[in-house]
């Protein structure tokens, strides 16, 4: 039970830092996070490229890293 309400916890954490973001990460993050394809979330966000998707998403990951303090 402890597992569940740690894991619960970091959940909630991660999704305040996620909000915090700018618009252009939380939906790159959030899209990601549906098991969406590279192609899909480039049609979804309009982006010209899968190559921008997979830049965005990198930058994006890492400033959730620095955010949440890993």
């Amino acid at each position: 039970i402890s597992e569940k309400i740690s894991l619960s916890d970091e959940c909630k954490k991660v999704l305040s830092t996620i909000k915090k973001m700018s618009d252009n990460c939380r939906e790159i993050l959030m899209l990601r996070s549906e098991d969406m394809s590279m192609q899909e979330m480039q049609e979804i966000t309009g982006v010209k490229s899968v190559g921008t998707i997979l830049s965005r998403l990198s930058t994006c990951r890492k400033k959730l890293k620095e955010l949440m303090g890993s």
